[in-house]
Parts: structure tokens; sequence; C-alpha cells
């Protein structure tokens, strides 16, 4: 996050459901540079209305189960906003990624977001290689990994950056 924190007005404008704001300034509390990140002018916040909710409370039911009320929350959020927006959703949950594809929302997830770091944002194949090991090995300043990151080579990496956009 502090490259992105360092580099995200060079991105274009993306859109963050409150709920999740919510959910990440928690975390931020941890790692500094994530609240930089969220401050970021191009992260504009989306706000879920009373009528959204049933069909939110629906989809999280049906994938994340009635026993935790918040469970799911944010990734179905996430979704419903893409499907009245007609945007691509950021889901790194297996589960809700699963979701997204029955209910035909295009959805990408971290490797994705790297690609996009590389070809749009100015990030060097040097930069993404090492925030990518960073994420997948969980050496970064909150010492969290992210296990949905599969374990590619370096040399499968740059291919994979500079491979056509699929999603």
């Amino acid at each position: 996050m502090e490259m992105l924190s360092k580099r995200y007005e060079r991105c274009t404008a993306a859109y963050l459901p409150h709920v999740v704001r919510g959910e990440i300034k928690r975390a931020a509390a941890r790692l500094p540079a994530l609240g930089d990140a969220l401050r970021a002018p191009w992260l504009l916040d989306y706000q879920v209305t009373v009528g959204d909710m049933p069909v939110i409370e629906q989809m999280r039911e049906d994938v994340f189960g009635e026993g935790d009320p918040l469970a799911g929350l944010g990734e179905c959020v996430v979704i419903h906003m893409a499907e009245q927006m007609h945007l691509r959703a950021g889901i790194e949950d297996r589960a809700a990624h699963e979701l997204a594809k029955r209910r035909k929302v295009r959805a990408f997830r971290a490797l994705h977001v790297l690609q996009v770091l590389h070809r749009y944002c100015g990030f060097t194949k040097g930069e993404v290689r090492d925030l990518y090991h960073r994420l997948r090995d969980g050496s970064g300043a909150a010492g969290s990994r992210l296990i949905s990151l599969p374990n590619y080579s370096d040399t499968k990496l740059e291919k994979y950056l500079s491979r056509r956009d699929e999603n």
C-alpha cells in the first residue's frame, strides 16, 4: 500500500462502497499508508440505499449463510454496485468471486490489479514484482498474506503482466 499511496494521483477514478471503506479504515490503524490511499481524490464513495439492502442481504445469505450478519456484506455490496453502475468489481474472496460470475458481473482479483498498476499507473515490473512478493509472502508492513495469489515465478509473473487484458 505504500507504493499505491505514492502513485494514486496517476490512476483513474474508482468507486469504493462506504461499508467497504469502513472495513478498510479499521485495518488502516495498523497500516498508515492505507489511510493515505483511502483519501485518494480518485477513490469515490458509493452509498448503499435502503432500497438496495434486500437484494444485497439475499445475496449475502445465499453465499455466506445466516450465522454472521456481516460475513460477506462488503463483497455483496461491491457486486451490487458493479451491477448497478456497470463496472468491474475487485473481489478477492473466492465465494464472492463465484457469485459475481453467476450474476455476470465482471470481476478481477489482486493479480489483475498488479497488471493494471504496471500498465496504467506507471509501476515498473520490478515494483510490481516486489509488491507481488510482499502480498504473497506477507512481508509488507501489516504482515498479512494474500493467499489467493497464485505462486508465480518471476518469469511467469512478467508474462502475466504483459498479457492482453481479458477481463
